[in-house]
């Protein structure tokens, strides 16, 4: 009888205890995954909710968690002719791989900062050049074996480019229902101390489906986990209103972003220099820069008020007038030195990413035809000008009070 394979566990402030493999240990080990620990969540968002210092590294270990935890549900339901029996375990693991990995590509301040890689690349391509680059790569082609995981699987689910047969997996990691979603959700709620992003996860995992359509496997939801669903989309709408866009943050982001702008700094595409670039290192080449206007915003909280908003919903003829606008004031006054932000999210982006419910029957609707409320949600479209205080009135009398 071969021995046990020994478990090792992690405490999770969100999900409890959490089971490691020797393999995903060892990962956790590598100086790639290390650097996650110094990559914030929510990027400067601690700035205005103190909480919020969570990592990305905490964050993909629930990701890897949840990996099983939906696959194992959604296989109690799924038949032996969509997915084999066989092939679950396999499946599972290569799942765990990946979300683990999922952020590894992550530059510091996640998000705030994804625009300064060079043009079409990503952190996805970043993930998978790390994972190739590095000791990662080689924990993976030892273990990989004996756990039935091929290492070209799990670097090309990362990129988002997973064989036909893998498919399924793409929607598990990456959809408007997904692991991701779900863990983050919930961590930002935590750690921002908020209640809005919280929904029953528990609910939504047991009424996960696996749903065959014409061109393949995605993921979908029993219609007896519509209210589940409902709740997922509404934590998440609250969270980009409340927390994603916070008016602070987004004006603290945009001097961050300017002084990288300013000082022509990039993210390095070369997997040794990018290891080496995380918050920290931001951090202490804004204090090497100090009298950086923008630098200072950061540092100190010394950021530009907030001049003007528009309401939270703007419609696309009100968007296209105001941009209009925007364009006109930017070739009348260049010298005023002004701060764009458009918060513009769909969180039901559900017509795009195909989020399908199925009855008792067997039979599968698009989400907006059992859900009356989902339909009739508005996207968050929100232009917001930030910049000296003496430009306030004059930048509100440009803009007229159809704008604020």
């Amino acid at each position: 009888m071969a021995p046990m394979e020994r478990q090792l566990y992690i405490r999770d402030p969100i999900h409890g205890n959490i089971t490691l493999s020797p393999s995903e240990f060892a990962i956790l080990n590598t100086q790639a995954f290390q650097r996650l620990r110094h990559i914030r969540q929510l990027g400067l968002t601690d700035l205005v909710f103190p909480g919020a210092t969570h990592t990305r590294f905490s964050h993909s270990i629930g990701v890897m968690h949840l990996a099983e935890r939906m696959l194992t549900q959604v296989f109690t339901r799924v038949p032996e002719s969509l997915i084999a029996r066989g092939e679950r375990p396999r499946m599972v693991k290569l799942m765990r791989y990946v979300g683990l990995l999922h952020d590894l590509g992550h530059p510091p301040f996640s998000h705030a900062l994804e625009d300064l890689f060079e043009p079409g690349f990503s952190h996805e391509e970043m993930a998978r050049r790390i994972v190739l680059e590095t000791e990662i790569g080689e924990i993976i082609r030892h273990y990989g074996p004996r756990e039935g995981v091929a290492l070209e699987d799990v670097v090309n689910l990362l990129a988002g480019r997973p064989s036909k047969e893998l498919e399924f997996l793409k929607t598990v990691l990456s959809s408007e229902l997904d692991i991701d979603k779900m863990d983050y959700l919930q961590r930002d709620s935590t750690y921002c101390g908020v209640q809005y992003g919280f929904f029953d996860l528990e609910r939504l995992l047991y009424t996960s489906l696996c749903l065959k359509t014409a061109d393949g496997l995605h993921l979908g939801v029993h219609e007896s986990g519509i209210h589940a669903l409902e709740a997922f989309v509404l934590a998440r709408y609250y969270m980009f209103a409340q927390v994603y866009f916070n008016l602070t943050s987004k004006i603290l982001e945009l001097h961050l972003k300017n002084f990288f702008n300013t000082l022509n700094l990039r993210w390095s595409t070369k997997v040794p220099e990018f290891l080496m670039q995380d918050d920290v290192w931001v951090y202490t080449l804004l204090k090497q820069h100090a009298g950086h206007p923008d630098a200072r915003a950061v540092l100190y909280r010394k950021h530009h008020p907030l001049l003007l908003e528009t309401e939270e919903h703007l419609s696309p003829a009100k968007e296209r007038r105001f941009a209009a606008r925007l364009r006109r004031l930017t070739r009348e006054h260049p010298d005023w030195r002004l701060f764009v932000s458009l918060a513009s999210k769909d969180p039901h982006r559900f017509a795009e990413s195909r989020v399908l419910v199925a009855d008792n029957r067997g039979k599968v609707f698009s989400v907006e035809k059992i859900s009356s409320f989902i339909s009739y949600l508005k996207k968050i479209n929100q232009f917001r000008l930030y910049g000296p205080r003496k430009l306030a009135r004059p930048v509100q009398a440009f803009f007229g009070r159809q704008f604020h």
